[in-house]
């Protein structure tokens, strides 16, 4: 029902009636386009930087709903699209904050396994939305029911995220080292030991003193050395997740 709904095409029911393949391929294009916007380090580091890592999760979200509700409210291409992009830039910045939000609340033992767990939850969600579009793509209306299914991850979001701490790094960043402090107690527990806490919290305020002080701010960082190397194999995970 989406080549009548939004496409309007006359002979809908038929097979053989398809939505113009330079118009389909924007439909997956025009997403694609969203993340990039969002994701581009000045946009990115600003929403990191100045919201923090909790506040642009709780954005991207809000931003995920508005764009999902835009799509299966559309009655034209225009809106659908639009609904499309809104989406796009949406995950263009959770695709930055998430990772990095579970990064610097893990402890160390752990921070490698949940960071990686972000790529293998959104190829898991790559497939259940793929089944699901099995039983619903010939169902009347169908499409619009596979959007608003997405909108359920988004919405578990908002109402956890605002009884999640702030990332004990930004809080560093921002000057706030006593509410970095708390954080790190609130995180691993009472059972750790206080000067466990102190050398954790003392480690990040030494990195990021450190990173203040040789940060050059030049894009040939990113072209280099060890950097370089994680770019590469960032890039790779996202290539074949989407290839996968």
């Amino acid at each position: 029902s989406f080549k009548r709904d939004v496409g309007h095409l006359a002979n809908w029911r038929s097979k053989a009636s398809q939505i113009p393949a330079g118009q389909a391929g924007f439909i997956v294009a025009i997403f694609s386009i969203g993340c990039i916007l969002t994701s581009f380090p000045p946009i990115s580091s600003f929403f990191l930087d100045e919201l923090g890592r909790r506040s642009s999760i709780l954005l991207g979200g809000v931003i995920f709903l508005a764009g999902c509700a835009l799509q299966a409210l559309s009655q034209s291409m225009i809106v659908f699209l639009l609904g499309r992009l809104v989406t796009g830039t949406s995950i263009g910045l959770l695709s930055n904050v998430v990772p990095l939000y579970q990064a610097e609340m893990a402890p160390a033992e752990l921070r490698g396994t949940l960071t990686s767990m972000y790529n293998m939850m959104i190829t898991t969600g790559i497939f259940v939305a793929a089944l699901l579009d099995e039983f619903l793509v010939d169902i009347d209306g169908g499409w619009r029911t596979a959007i608003l299914l997405q909108t359920i991850p988004a919405m578990v979001i908002l109402a956890c995220m605002p009884f999640l701490p702030r990332s004990p790094r930004w809080l560093v960043q921002q000057g706030r080292v006593e509410e970095a402090k708390a954080t790190l107690h609130t995180l691993r527990g009472d059972s750790y030991a206080e000067e466990k806490i102190v050398e954790e919290l003392n480690e990040i305020v030494e990195e990021y003193k450190l990173e203040c002080n040789n940060a050059t701010g030049s894009w040939k960082e990113v072209f280099t050395g060890r950097v370089f190397t994680l770019v590469c194999i960032g890039a790779w995970l996202q290539m074949l997740q989407q290839l996968g």
